[in-house]
């Protein structure tokens, strides 16, 4: 005698068809995508470089000091390099998946990504862009994105003035203004880039 499949626990009655319209009953949780992971990761690695070389600094001899600092400004500046260029990678695939599902998006994928590169409106269209990808992958606000982008532009100058730093400015004044400024440089950094990996976590979930 031929057994009932086991997908039913009764066998279906007769003209009964499945709604194919129906939702189902517990819709798995959406998660990134593999690339989008890889994004949010290689964001956190940069979140967390300043505390490596923290934990380096103690460690080099003082005739090593320059080589040192122009070594870990290479490495850093070469993460934080290929996280952006993966991140940018990122919003122009969700920006593509999110205008064919018809959500309301300010720009195109190609505008998304090209405003970063347009001088002094780079100062405020990517956080639109961002914003908008966000807020439609996500459901949210954009609150987070704007308090990312903030510190984002809060840590380019105070990077930029701690690399004035160096052996030439021991005793001086501006090296005592430096010392205060580099624990601050360091915690911008690290929450500027710890909510970049956030914000690169929700809007992965539309880049599939």
């Amino acid at each position: 005698m031929q057994q009932m499949p086991h997908q039913y626990p009764y066998p279906p009655q007769p003209g009964y068809a499945p709604n194919p319209y129906a939702a189902p009953v517990a819709a798995p949780v959406a998660q990134p995508s593999g690339f989008g992971m890889a994004v949010t990761i290689m964001l956190a690695i940069v979140a967390s470089y300043p505390l490596l070389t923290y934990v380096v600094w103690p460690l080099v001899p003082t005739d090593a000091f320059m080589t040192v600092r122009m070594v870990l400004l290479g490495i850093k500046s070469l993460l934080t390099l290929i996280a952006a260029i993966m991140f940018l990678v990122l919003l122009h695939r969700a920006y593509t998946t999110l205008r064919a599902r018809g959500a309301a998006l300010r720009y195109t994928p190609g505008m998304a990504v090209g405003c970063w590169f347009i001088p002094f409106a780079n100062f405020v269209m990517p956080c639109i862009a961002v914003g908008d990808a966000y807020r439609a992958a996500t459901g949210k606000s954009s609150g987070l994105v704007v308090g990312w982008w903030l510190l984002y532009m809060l840590s380019i100058p105070l990077s930029m003035l701690l690399q004035m730093s160096g052996p030439q400015l021991v005793g001086s004044g501006m090296a005592q203004v430096l010392n205060i400024i580099s624990p601050i440089s360091m915690l911008v950094h690290i929450a500027a880039f710890g909510l970049w990996a956030l914000v690169a976590r929700g809007i992965a979930n539309a880049a599939h």
